[in-house]
């Protein structure tokens, strides 16, 4: 469950670049892909507005010298719920 955030966060990205890198001329197959991706999204929204508060592992984006950026979403339940009516 804690890797589920980074998923619904890069699939419309990975979404978007294998519509437009590989079914660019197939018409059929991107609207397929696409309307899988909402579902897939909205799917998973409905999974971690079930699961609550939710604390996914830090990516290390910037490390120089003794300091460094992380990144990680914070997913409570008005982001999950935010995140279900927003797919839905």
């Amino acid at each position: 469950m804690d890797s589920l955030p980074w998923i619904l966060l890069l699939l419309p990205l990975a979404s978007a670049a294998a519509i437009k890198l590989a079914f660019a001329r197939a018409g059929n197959l991107s609207a397929l892909l696409a309307t899988f991706t909402a579902a897939a999204l909205f799917a998973g929204s409905l999974l971690l507005l079930r699961a609550g508060e939710v604390h996914p592992a830090p990516l290390d984006w910037a490390r120089a010298g003794g300091w460094s950026i992380e990144l990680a979403p914070k997913v409570d339940a008005l982001a999950a719920g935010m995140l279900a009516v927003v797919t839905a």
